[in-house]
């Protein structure tokens, strides 16, 4: 039993069902589709709860700045949270540096007609700035999220129409999206990542103001 949108709570009471029908293309699509519209639900439920406490922390410049770092259906979730804070009227003026990590958002979110345009042109000002790992073979994102939405994520083509920092670690994190997918391999995207990050976070001095999500 889960609280779900798609399921009705009913849980793995519908489990035979899925199984039973899986095989057929068409009804696959729309359980994944329907899949990450429920994810995307859960992460705009988190950023409602999660937006008290940010408002704080963004609006008050007598307080660190944050170092907000976010993997996949999190960069979604910090989306919808600055996005509500702006159409509120709120004072974002301590906002700090966002390191996105494969973003489960789609590539031109951040474009001029995209969902979060409002964002992506508050992070292009240089008070404030983004920075975007991705990876061309992630392989979550190129069949999950691809079929789901049917648009390719960020997290797989970077940021279209952003002036901001991008790096593609599609030849060193390969297909794995956070932890490895594919083989037995020792290295994950989050391993691989892990200098560099550690090597920005002692550039910038902002490690006492982590938030992760």
């Amino acid at each position: 039993h889960w609280d779900s949108r798609i399921f009705g709570g009913r849980g793995t009471k519908v489990l035979p069902t899925v199984l039973q029908n899986i095989w057929r293309p068409a009804y696959l699509k729309r359980l994944i589709s329907e899949a990450v519209t429920e994810v995307e639900w859960k992460a705009s439920l988190a950023a409602d709860r999660f937006a008290p406490m940010m408002e704080k922390l963004v609006g008050d410049t007598s307080r660190p700045a944050p170092l907000v770092i976010t993997h996949s259906m999190g960069a979604y979730l910090w989306s919808e949270l600055v996005q509500s804070l702006l159409v509120a009227g709120k004072p974002l003026v301590n906002l700090g540096n966002w390191w996105s990590m494969q973003p489960a958002i789609p590539w031109t979110a951040f474009a001029s007609d995209g969902e979060f345009e409002a964002v992506g042109a508050l992070y292009s000002n240089e008070s404030f700035r983004k920075t975007i790992w991705y990876s061309h073979f992630d392989i979550v994102l190129a069949t999950l999220y691809l079929v789901g939405k049917g648009r390719f994520a960020m997290g797989q083509l970077g940021a279209r129409f952003l002036p901001v920092e991008q790096v593609n670690l599609a030849f060193s994190a390969r297909e794995a999206h956070g932890a490895t997918c594919v083989g037995k391999r020792n290295h994950t995207f989050f391993s691989r990542v892990k200098k560099l990050i550690r090597g920005k976070a002692s550039e910038l001095a902002l490690l006492k103001g982590t938030v992760t999500a």
